[in-house]
Parts: structure tokens; sequence; C-alpha cells
């Protein structure tokens, strides 16, 4: 998937457990009130379920936001076929493997795309 669509999803999921949060929060406080309020069990095993439900949506929360998407960089090797000699580059749009790029400037011998990879931008 691309990055961009990685972020998005982050940035949906991120709002869609804040709201659950503070739903969750707004449920638990309104059963305690309400325990207070009657005095009735019941109503304070309801209000330890949504704290608990609240608890684990705010874990979840936190793991959305520690998460990074990592950013990647691609690198395009070009080599030639005749004496070895090879640089790299940035990938153009439309390269593939084994795509003649020209003459190498050592040797005037065919230079091809040796291999296209991605690393790891720190």
């Amino acid at each position: 998937m691309s990055t961009e669509l990685l972020m998005k999803i982050r940035i949906k999921w991120i709002i869609i457990y804040t709201i659950l949060l503070i739903v969750f929060i707004l449920i638990t406080a309104s059963f305690l009130i309400m325990y207070m309020v009657e005095n009735d069990a019941n109503y304070s095993s309801i209000s330890f379920i949504t704290m608990m439900i609240a608890v684990w949506i705010a874990i979840n929360l936190a793991r959305a936001l520690k998460t990074k998407i990592p950013k990647y960089r691609y690198i395009e090797v070009v080599k030639c076929l005749s004496c070895g000699y090879s640089f790299k580059k940035k990938p153009d749009e439309g390269d593939y493997i084994l795509r003649d790029v020209g003459i190498c400037p050592q040797c005037s011998g065919r230079l091809i795309v040796y291999s296209i990879y991605r690393e790891k931008v720190e």
C-alpha cells in the first residue's frame, strides 16, 4: 500500500477510537451517577463493563498513535554488460529490469538497468 493510503487509514482509526473513547467515558460516568443516586448494584456492574471497554479502546488508541509508517526511497542500479561499470540513480517512470539505457562512458558497451530496489529512509 502507498504511504498516503496508510496515513489516511491511520488517521481514520485514530478519529474512530477517540470518538468511541469519549462515548464510553460518558456512558461510564452516567452509569456511575445512576449507581450513586439509586444505589442499585446493576448500575455498578454495567459501569465496570463500560469502563473496561473504554480502557480497551484507550489501549488501541495508544497503539494507533504509536504506529509509525516507514518511508522508502527507490534506487535503480545501472550496469555495463562489458566492463561492469555501474552507478545508482533515482528510477524514471517506465524503467524496468534489463532495459537498455545507453552507452557506457568507459568502454562504450551497453548499459542496462540491473536492479531496482527500495531502502528505508532513516
